[in-house]
């Protein structure tokens, strides 16, 4: 696979309020702030990352299973305490 496009200065990931959904927000080196929306299944805890390809070709395979480790972490965490 060819290289990252940018490098991610920055991230995190968070709740969307009222909603079944998480966020992950990425700054680039390159000044610009990425913003993607994962909708996630409270009964399966199934998360729905379509970006995720568009993640790993911008910013890299390591940063991307970081990442989605985060996220899986945070809506393991939401279910289990019914936010």
């Amino acid at each position: 696979m060819s290289d990252p496009s940018y490098k991610a200065l920055s991230h995190k990931v968070v709740k969307v309020e009222d909603a079944d959904q998480v966020e992950l927000v990425i700054e680039g080196d390159n000044g610009l702030t990425w913003s993607f929306g994962i909708p996630f299944s409270r009964a399966t805890g199934r998360i729905d990352f379509d970006e995720v390809d568009v993640v790993e070709l911008d910013f890299g395979a390591e940063f991307t299973e970081m990442a989605t480790e985060e996220i899986e972490a945070l809506v393991e965490k939401l279910i289990e305490e019914g936010e």
